[in-house]
């Protein structure tokens, strides 16, 4: 086994935060941090550096920052690198850069590849109701999300999880997955499993169109779609021509008997009632236009002749 093993180590967002810090307790220890460059951020368009790089500076690891990893090719060859480890990076490695370390480039992807590979794993098992889901390591090769698997582990999906708390619990595996992983192929680089490309199903980025909520679907679709997008970017619908964003509901056992979109009961301490295609739904948390997250049934106080109302569906995307 390689003793003092060089880890190079490539993330941006929060999802990458586990695994780095992870590493950094163990002999794994990141030698260098690529990150993305500090973007502008908020109203005040603050340059802000990435959560990745904040935690490198934090941990004491020499960190840089570049929108094109394959452009420090110089710099990552004078470390004479073991493996390179890539979380959410946002950047494609090149042939140069695959090479480059003695046991290659390993990534961290959140779901069971070949299922969902590209930009929003952990979004579309909660859109399509899927019970389980998890993470997988592989080998990076130059076609995306498609390199032979050293690692998977299956996480459940929890009625009450959401974007959030999947996320959170995928990164937190998946940490803990890379060091296992890691360690194993330092000590005897065990060959790593083909993808099956035939089973590879794709997910696309999020455009603000697709947040909108169509309450003319099932209540299912519906619960699932709120899931999929709380509590960031949120999934929208329109009350008197302003977005409301929808954060968390439950299905009901009543039919709906009003129009979809209608607001049809409100529950004291609980929230506001929302028929769809075939079960109502309660609303139990929202997030209007300009203000911080609240419950329901608070939204409905500051509101006046709710019931009945109906959401609007400007441009509604069908989920």
């Amino acid at each position: 086994m390689c003793e003092n093993p060089k880890i190079i180590f490539a993330g941006s967002p929060e999802f990458a935060l586990p695994t780095l810090e992870t590493l950094s307790t163990t002999k794994l220890r990141p030698c260098l941090v690529v990150t993305m460059p500090d973007s502008k951020q908020g109203r005040g368009k603050k340059l802000t550096p990435t959560p990745v790089k904040t935690l490198a500076e934090q941990l004491g690891i020499e960190v840089i920052t570049s929108a094109n990893i394959n452009e420090t090719y110089e710099m990552l060859k004078a470390l004479e690198p073991d493996i390179l480890v890539t979380v959410a990076y946002g950047g494609y490695l090149q042939a140069k850069i695959r090479k480059l370390p003695k046991f290659g480039c390993l990534n961290l992807h959140p779901s069971l590849l070949p299922l969902y590979r590209g930009a929003n794993p952990i979004k579309y098992p909660l859109l399509h109701g899927d019970k389980t889901t998890g993470y997988t390591i592989f080998k990076i090769v130059a076609k995306m999300d498609a390199g032979p698997i050293h690692h998977q582990e299956e996480i459940n999906i929890e009625p009450t999880d959401n974007f959030q708390t999947l996320h959170d619990k995928l990164a937190r595996h998946g940490a803990n997955g890379m060091v296992n992983i890691i360690r194993e192929i330092l000590k005897s680089n065990p060959k790593p499993t083909p993808q099956n490309d035939e089973l590879a199903t794709y997910t696309e980025k999020t455009t603000k169109e697709d947040t909108y909520i169509n309450w003319d679907s099932p209540a299912e679709s519906i619960h699932n779609f709120i899931r999929a997008y709380s509590p960031t970017p949120g999934a929208i619908a329109f009350l008197d021509n302003s977005p409301i964003k929808m954060l968390a509901c439950q299905i009901t056992d009543n039919k709906s008997t009003s129009p979809s979109g209608t607001i049809c009961n409100i529950f004291k301490n609980q929230g506001f009632v929302v028929a769809t295609r075939d079960f109502d739904l309660l609303i139990t948390q929202v997030q209007p236009t300009s203000k911080k997250p609240m419950s329901a049934f608070a939204y409905t106080l500051g509101q006046s002749d709710l019931l009945q109302k109906k959401f609007e569906r400007n441009n509604v995307v069908n989920s």
